[in-house]
């Protein structure tokens, strides 16, 4: 992990959200969008708060969707485009 942070999650190779309504917006969001699948977290325990969520999700409104946007663009990315 980057910065000398530690890895509580051996399954996965990120950090995942692990708080349930980071999750769930974080799910929400990729579900508001045209997309085929949402891949949950590889830890166990994730991968069923990711289920529990799915069931019981409303799509964002624009507002929520451009406060995640912003979010997103105050966080440090996991992958940098080469130039």
């Amino acid at each position: 992990m980057a910065g000398g942070c530690r890895k509580t999650h051996p399954k996965c190779w990120y950090e995942p959200l692990g708080d349930e309504a980071a999750a769930r917006d974080g799910l929400r969001f990729t579900l508001s969008h045209p997309v085929t699948a949402a891949i949950p977290p590889g830890d166990e325990l994730l991968f069923r708060m990711a289920l529990d969520l799915a069931a019981t999700l409303e799509p964002l409104s624009a507002a929520e969707v451009d406060a995640i946007k912003q979010k997103g663009l105050e966080t440090t990315p996991l992958f940098k485009a080469q130039a």
